[in-house]
């Protein structure tokens, strides 16, 4: 941590300033200490109140913070293919537009900042403080990888951030708001950190067919209790399907709609098609197997994975005092580009 973040920061449920004592520090970098009574260890300040957290959200802490751990090289993996993405949701598939997005923009938040990807390419992009958060301990990987850039990484609670009111110019939350214990107060919160004039960027998983429904959440029930190395094996059995269905690059041809099922009618690859509408057993090609492990992990051990339709996500908007800009959906889930 730099001593040139403490003017900025705040008690997370007080809003008031915090006083730093230092323990140890190195090259500038302040690698142990206090800010008043929250601790800074191995460079990354703990803004948060644990024993304020329990139940599902401390489970998909604790299934986070496992998760970086069975795939720490996920983030220079999967770059590529997840930044095309990002683009593709919330900058019309183009850079510039994204560009036109961080014009004049000086501070950047990026809620739920995993190992710190979205982060890093926000700050290969502009010249503005970027503030990556995280309470998974998947933060001190970040940390180490990227602090070096001059990112500043703090664990705390996206619905409890330790910031000023309307102090970010731009927020990204992606893939992350469905894994609070209430998407629409984390949304909420998340508003009244952004600028008047600022962009706020959000993910939130899509409602799937009613079979895949039924099957994720009878899974689910089971699966998250399961330990982290259970529920690996188990994601590692579902992706070794998802392979063996790639493998057979047949399709299958639905000629009607089947309302009852929430399949329309089209061509599918076979393993897409058993994918969306039956049970979820992620494989991609392109990533490595732990990678793709740590996606059907992701989606089978965390307690908390709330899935929207839109008239619920556009309520929550609402709710939040924001407007659309922009929105795309997908099978998978709604990404939403909004302002005040």
């Amino acid at each position: 941590m730099r001593r040139e973040i403490v003017d900025v920061l705040r008690d997370p449920f007080t809003g008031e300033r915090l006083e730093l004592r230092v323990t140890e520090e190195e090259d500038g970098e302040i690698i142990t200490g206090f800010l008043d009574k929250y601790p800074i260890v191995d460079g990354v300040p703990y803004l948060f109140d644990l024993t304020a957290i329990s139940g599902e959200q401390l489970q998909t802490i604790e299934s986070f913070s496992s998760k970086w751990t069975l795939a720490p090289d996920y983030r220079e993996d999967t770059n590529e293919f997840y930044w095309k993405w990002y683009l593709d949701r919330y900058a019309e598939g183009y850079e510039d537009v994204l560009k036109v997005q961080l014009e004049g923009v000086t501070t950047i938040l990026d809620a739920g900042t995993g190992l710190g990807r979205d982060a890093e390419h926000f700050k290969q992009r502009t010249d503005a403080d970027i503030f990556a958060v995280d309470l998974s301990l998947g933060i001190h990987t970040a940390y180490d990888r990227l602090h070096h850039t001059g990112i500043h990484f703090i664990r705390c609670d996206i619905a409890h951030l330790p910031f000023a009111p309307r102090f970010f110019d731009f927020i990204s939350c992606d893939q992350v708001l469905h894994h609070t214990p209430c998407p629409p107060d984390t949304l909420a919160h998340l508003a009244t950190r952004l600028s008047s004039a600022g962009t706020l960027n959000f993910y939130v998983y899509k409602v799937k067919a009613i079979m895949r429904e039924m099957c994720d959440d009878y899974l689910r029930r089971i699966t998250s209790e399961y330990s982290p190395s259970k529920c690996r094996e188990f994601s590692e059995k579902l992706a070794d399907i998802g392979r063996q269905l790639t493998g057979i690059r047949r399709s299958i041809v639905i000629n009607s709609d089947i309302p009852e099922l929430g399949i329309k009618a089209g061509t599918y690859d076979l393993q897409r098609f058993f994918y969306w509408h039956f049970i979820k057993m992620f494989y991609n090609a392109d990533f490595s197997w732990e990678d793709n492990i740590a996606v059907n992990f992701d989606w089978y051990h965390p307690a908390c994975a709330k899935r929207y339709n839109w008239p619920e996500v556009g309520e929550m908007i609402f709710d939040a005092g924001l407007h659309v800009d922009n929105f795309h959906t997908s099978d998978a889930g709604y990404s939403v580009r909004t302002s005040k």
